[in-house]
């Protein structure tokens, strides 16, 4: 063999040595990066096995907390950490939540945080959690933060009836005669009602009365068939009013003529009310305006004089409170009893505690301008004169945005109609930053003259009730004047319209054939067979007729669009309002109630 090749050979054989020595030290290398990336795959694996386990948690949780927020925020917190502790993350408080949703560890492994979501009724929870890494050390990761969040929203029970500080009439703060065609916030039109429990259930009162003429109620429906003439809608506790504070503030909770005072539902004067003689009084002892300031004297206690026009002065204070003493079941006016409690559960009356009262103002039918000079009525908390078409103090509340109060009207087993309204004042007598609005169900009074545009505000439905189904039962709409015809139309909210339009649209209407609705307001179905049809939500040709009208009740639903938008943000935004017109007078108590389908409490994300 020549030299040269001795040579290359020997220079080959060492090429290969170096390169298997190569070989082995990359091989080493991407070793420990094949078993570092293992170990790693390892660790993400129970990255998200922790991951969904707080997420579990998290939903829970916010759910949990969902039915007390905002209104109990330290309720919603204790329910929140309460679930997530059956859940296996066991912390000692909430910490708030920060900017961006930043849930900070701090120098602990474990941190529940909550706060509102997007929308300020919205719940949101946030579990963070160290993870310490069994493998990842190799790669300089000792631990990692592993987190999950959910919001959830409750729809509490709707608010009907206001979107401000006042539900019902303000006839002090109202220029008379009022618009016609769109009366103003102050004067809606309507007051609110109660009726003593041995009113007839006919009268329209459908869950205060207590009492059905002639057994099975002698075409009234919702009366029990057996022959007892009980109401099967009736409600002990009588009406619940939601009071929701907008900012943080102090209010007086005030209510306009708390008692039952007899001056028929015109406010006509008669030998026995005696209206005239006390518009026309020169002294009044106790008077709030002043004793000898007749001018308001005249003016608050003037008589109806023509009946058919609504211009009449006398229509300004005309409540129409009326007694029943003719009735098969008379009895005495009804006293009538006022409550404040603060709210636990938003919506939720069963879970609050009582603040104020009771306070219980007698019924009387009598002559008035007797009763003005007379002082205090027996049984009465104040001299007349401080209460009959007054305003008047039942509590003072202070409250944060979102706390809750209610005020709850109920009255005993007297016989007539009780015609009020409530509002929420300052310590100066202007609007405190609350809203004042019927919970679930309320009867109202409307006392209106002919082919007067009647608007009010029914429900409130926020944007959460998209997809939802709006369900309305009214009770005793059409018991206006003899051969009155009129109609009512539901109508969105004017701040939804952009993402809806301007009417509702496959809405419902199913007429009562004398069936029981069942007990209201938990009622959940109509019993009246295959709904009807109506073009936009207008409901048409309501008359006094019994057989569909009187004492009857009807259904409407309404299928929220799933594009609902509304400002939620904004005490006026969100309601649905009623435009009521008849051809001919209405001086007439209604029931209604309205609720949501579906399940109240919902995961958003």
């Amino acid at each position: 063999m020549s030299q040269g090749r001795l040579s290359r050979l020997r220079i080959t054989s060492r090429r290969r040595g170096d390169e298997r020595g190569f070989v082995a030290v990359w091989f080493s290398l991407m070793l420990v990066v094949l078993l570092g990336m293992g170990a790693f795959a390892v660790d993400v694996s129970y990255w998200h096995y922790t991951q969904t386990r707080e997420q579990r948690a998290a939903d829970a949780a916010a759910l949990a907390g969902a039915v007390s927020f905002p209104g109990d925020l330290v309720k919603a917190n204790a329910a929140a950490l309460s679930v997530a502790a059956s859940n296996g993350y066991t912390v000692g408080g909430i910490t708030p939540l920060g900017p961006g949703d930043s849930c900070p560890l701090g120098g602990a492994t474990l941190a529940i945080c909550a706060g509102s979501g997007d929308l300020t009724y919205q719940y949101r929870v946030k579990i963070v959690q160290k993870v310490k890494n069994t493998f990842g050390q190799i790669l300089g990761m000792d631990a990692t933060n592993v987190s999950a969040t959910a919001t959830a929203e409750y729809l509490k029970p709707l608010s009907m009836g206001s979107p401000s500080n006042q539900y019902g009439n303000d006839p002090d703060n109202t220029s008379w005669p009022i618009d016609a065609t769109d009366p103003p916030q102050t004067y809606p039109n309507f007051w609110g009602n109660i009726e003593g429990g041995g009113t007839a259930k006919q009268q329209g009162d459908a869950y205060a009365a207590n009492w059905c003429e002639n057994g099975s109620g002698g075409g009234t429906d919702g009366c029990n068939a057996n022959g007892d003439g009980q109401n099967l809608n009736y409600i002990a506790n009588g009406y619940y009013y939601t009071v929701d504070f907008t900012s943080s503030a102090t209010a007086n909770l005030q209510v306009f003529d708390p008692a039952m005072v007899h001056v028929g539902s015109l406010c006509s004067d008669t030998s026995t009310i005696h209206l005239a003689d006390a518009s026309n009084l020169t002294n009044i002892p106790d008077y709030p305006q002043g004793a000898t300031n007749t001018g308001d004297i005249h003016k608050r206690f003037q008589p109806v004089i023509s009946t058919g026009s609504p211009t009449d002065a006398g229509y300004q204070y005309c409540t129409g409170d009326q007694s029943f003493p003719n009735s098969a079941n008379a009895s005495p006016p009804p006293a009538t009893t006022y409550r404040v409690l603060k709210a636990s559960v938003p919506g939720d009356p069963s879970t609050a505690q009582q603040v104020c009262g009771p306070i219980t103002f007698p019924g009387y039918n009598g002559n008035v301008a007797t009763a003005l000079q007379g002082g205090t009525l027996p049984g009465a908390p104040a001299p007349f004169a401080t209460y009959f078409r007054q305003w008047v103090n039942l509590c003072q509340v202070s409250g944060q945005q979102g706390d809750e109060y209610f005020i709850q009207v109920s009255t005993d087993n007297g016989s007539g109609s009780n015609h009020f309204s409530l509002r929420g004042a300052t310590s100066g007598g202007g609007a405190a930053p609350v809203t004042v609005a019927g919970n679930t169900y309320m009867s109202i009074f409307t006392n209106v003259g002919s082919n007067q545009l009647t608007k009010f505000y029914l429900a409130r439905v926020p944007t959460a009730a998209a997809g939802h189904t709006l369900v309305l039962n009214f009770y005793d709409i059409g018991d206006a004047n003899q051969g009155t015809v009129g109609q009512l139309q539901v109508m969105p909210p004017a701040d939804s319209v952009s993402s809806i339009g301007p009417t509702f649209s496959n809405c419902t209407w199913s007429g009562a054939n004398g069936s029981a609705i069942g007990t209201a307001p938990n009622s959940r179905t109509a019993p009246w067979g295959p709904p009807t049809g109506i073009s936009s939500c207008l409901i048409p040709g309501v008359n006094s007729n019994p057989a569909n009208w009187n004492a009857q009740w009807s259904t409407v639903t309404v299928p929220i669009p799933a594009g609902y938008k509304c400002t939620d943000d904004d005490p006026n935004g969100c309601w649905i309002t009623i435009n009521e017109k008849f051809s001919g007078a209405v001086h007439d108590v209604t029931s209604w109630n309205a609720y949501l389908l579906g399940d109240p409490v919902r995961l958003i994300k």
